[in-house]
């Protein structure tokens, strides 16, 4: 399991949830953050590998110029200000520099989780989703059209496709990316999936693939952010974030012929069973949104300000209220 996890409230609700459920013992974790001693208290766990962002992209100095990290670690007002005063973003796409961790080829597959999702398993579904991850997986049990699935790196979950009329310069991209990278001779197909950032997992057919994925998606970042800026401006835009991970991995998966597929429950994958999906706007209360007000104070002033509606918010998404 990644995570890969800033800001004081994530970086709490990570451990918190570390100490809560008993599940990520299970797996091994690894966990990207521009903090360390924030989990100091998991640092004897054997199953459990702590490192610094920085430390584990210090061969890309680009990235660590542009690719910038809130300077504030712990006081949430301070953080608040800094996303709120400054142009620092959240800078997703840096999750992939665990398929360039030192360990990365001793694993068959990854799991990619925000804060807001933990694990929930017993041993039946624990033995589906390894043996999904462990053994070769030749067809999908429900998507026969997917075809032979052996050779192919897997990720789930996908939520369909994009609106190729309205997303008309992902195709674009993609003949760019190409022709710079010469990945694929077929004929690009108009076929771009769309997926959520805060769940994802990876299977790969063997560990040199890893190291391809991430060169490839390394080189692109890079030439979103310095090399073609202008040509690539639907890969930086966003209000929240300074990658869009969605398109990018879209445009990498269907130039790689990678199959993508919904949560599958033959493989060990289906919501609240294996995988609990929470949301917590208390934890992003500078910029929540959605009718709460916001904070600039912290955590517990946004609760106090938005008690009733967050506890409304809560009820509808079945999730217990703590406060």
């Amino acid at each position: 399991m990644v995570h890969w996890t800033i800001g004081p409230t994530h970086k709490q609700r990570l451990l918190n949830n570390f100490n809560k459920y008993k599940d990520y013992d299970r797996f091994d974790n690894l966990i990207m953050t521009d903090s360390v001693e924030y989990f100091d208290s998991l640092s004897k766990k054997e199953n459990v590998y702590i490192v610094h962002i920085d430390e584990i992209r210090k061969d890309f100095p680009w990235s660590i110029e542009l690719e910038k990290l809130p300077n504030e670690k712990f006081d949430e007002s301070k953080y608040a200000h800094e996303f709120i005063s400054t142009n620092v973003k959240i800078p997703t796409l840096l999750e992939r520099f665990a398929f360039n961790w030192e360990l990365a080829k001793n694993y068959c597959g990854f799991i990619f989780m925000n804060c807001d999702i933990h694990p929930v398993f017993d041993d039946e579904w624990y033995k589906k989703l390894e043996k999904y991850f462990c053994e070769p997986i030749e067809s999908h049990p429900r998507f026969k059209e997917l075809g032979d699935l052996s050779n192919r790196i897997l990720m789930t979950p996908g939520a369909g496709y994009y609106d190729i009329q309205h997303h008309s310069f992902l195709k674009r991209l993609a003949e760019d990316i190409n022709n710079k990278y010469k990945i694929t001779d077929s004929p690009i197909k108009d076929e771009f999936f769309c997926m959520d950032g805060n769940f994802r997992t990876f299977k790969f057919p063997n560990p040199e693939s890893i190291d391809k994925f991430f060169y490839l998606i390394n080189n692109v970042v890079y030439d979103s952010l310095v090399n073609s800026k202008e040509e690539y401006i639907y890969l930086t835009t966003h209000s929240m974030w300074n990658g869009h991970s969605e398109y990018i991995m879209s445009i990498l998966f269907n130039l790689l012929d990678a199959k993508v597929f919904p949560l599958t429950p033959e493989f060990g994958f289906i919501k609240s069973f294996t995988f609990l999906i929470n949301s917590y706007p208390e934890d992003r209360f500078w910029n929540w949104g959605q009718n709460m007000e916001s904070s600039m104070i912290g955590k517990e002033d946004f609760i106090n300000k938005n008690y009733e509606k967050l506890k409304e918010y809560y009820f509808n998404h079945a999730q217990d209220f703590p406060y």
